[in-house]
């Protein structure tokens, strides 16, 4: 082989090498550029639907075993159908690391409401609870009775009760905006937590 074949033989090498590496980086470039675009897409849909949590360690921590799980306001809301009392069920939710939940916007509000619409049982806990003419508390004892007020069906409405104490719970036979109600603290229904 003489020294111009040999010379020939490693320009074409490195071209073809050259070609080989500028597909590559290509590819790589069009792959991340997707992918980009696709989780991109991801954020705009969820700032259009009222979920402006940014997301990704919030979605990985709020991975729980439940039925339904909603993102809203940078919180994560899910719905367990296990029937407890009000007590047991925050106590279920701190286990979860969150608490019952205390919405306190017309979003989270939205969220609580889509969440027993879609429910196998017909209510379930939240954080909030006083007498038949208020004040209303959540559980930290912050008074909730403002935001509480669109919300609340009427007291003539609920069950009969040896107490004038009840704790509330949303009420799926309801309609909106009116779909919460009190109910004995020792009854037993499903419940949605936050974190």
């Amino acid at each position: 082989m003489s020294e111009t074949q040999a010379s020939s033989k490693v320009l074409r090498w490195v071209v073809g090498f050259q070609t080989v590496t500028v597909l590559a980086l290509v590819i790589i470039i069009v792959t991340v550029t997707v992918l980009f675009g696709l989780k991109l897409n991801d954020l705009e849909g969820r700032q259009e639907n009222g979920d402006d949590s940014s997301g990704s360690t919030n979605e990985q921590e709020c991975q729980w075993e439940s039925e339904l799980t909603r993102y809203v306001d940078g919180k994560c809301y899910f719905r367990l159908s296990t029937r407890m009392n009000w007590t047991e069920a925050d106590a279920e939710c701190v286990l979860r690391k969150g608490r019952l939940t205390s919405p306190r916007n017309e979003a989270q509000w939205r969220v609580i409401y889509q969440l027993i619409s879609t429910a196998p049982t017909n209510s379930a806990w939240i954080a909030f609870s006083g007498s038949r003419s208020g004040p209303w508390q959540d559980i930290a004892g912050d008074d909730v009775t403002e935001t509480l007020a669109p919300h609340l069906s009427s007291p003539d409405e609920w069950p009969v009760e040896d107490s004038d104490h009840f704790c509330l719970n949303v009420y799926k036979l309801d309609t909106w905006p009116e779909f919460v109600r009190g109910h004995r603290c020792s009854s037993t229904t499903a419940f949605i937590c936050e974190k």
